[in-house]
C-alpha cells in the first residue's frame, strides 16, 4: 500500500501553479508587446518613435519585474495580475504620449514637441490615473482572499 501524503500533494500542485504563473505571465507579455508594436506604427507612422515607445514599455516592465525581485516576490496570482494591469496602463501612456508627439509638426525640435505632446496629452492621462487610483482605493477596501498578499 502506497502512504499518500496531501501535504506532499499541495506542494505539488503549488509547484505546478507557480510554473503556469511564469509561463503564461512571460508568454502574455510578450505577445502584447509584439500586438502594441504594429499599433503604435499604425497609429504614429514612425518606425523610430514606435521603437523608442517599445523601448520605453520593456524598460517599464523590466523595472516592475526588478522591483518585484528585489522584494523578494514570487510570481503568483497577484503578480500576475499586476504585470497585466502595469503592461496595459503603460501601453495605454506610451501610445498615447507617441501619438500625440507624431502628431506634432517634424519641424520643431524633439525637445518642445515632446514638451508639447505631454502637455496636449498630459490632462486627460492624469485624469485617467486618478479614476484609476480612486477605484483601487475602493476596491482596497473589499476583502479579496485570493488577490491578498
Amino acid at each position: 500500500m502506497v502512504n499518500y501524503n496531501p501535504d506532499m500533494f499541495n506542494k505539488w500542485v503549488l509547484v505546478t501553479m507557480h510554473q503556469a504563473y511564469v509561463w503564461l505571465s512571460a508568454s502574455g507579455l510578450a505577445i502584447g508587446l509584439c500586438v502594441c508594436f504594429p499599433v503604435l506604427l499604425l497609429s504614429t507612422r514612425s518606425l523610430f518613435i514606435s521603437a523608442v515607445a517599445m523601448v520605453t514599455l520593456v524598460q517599464v516592465i523590466a523595472g516592475v519585474l526588478a522591483s518585484m525581485l528585489a522584494m523578494g516576490w514570487r510570481v503568483g496570482m497577484v503578480e500576475s495580475f499586476c504585470l497585466v494591469i502595469v503592461s496595459g496602463l503603460s501601453v495605454d501612456y506610451v501610445l498615447h504620449v507617441a501619438h500625440a508627439f507624431a502628431q506634432l509638426s517634424p519641424s520643431e525640435t524633439a525637445e518642445r514637441r515632446a514638451e508639447r505632446a505631454v502637455t496636449r496629452i498630459g490632462p486627460p492621462l492624469l485624469a485617467s490615473a486618478f479614476t484609476t487610483l480612486a477605484t483601487a482605493i475602493s476596491l482596497s477596501m473589499c476583502e479579496m482572499i485570493m488577490l491578498s498578499r
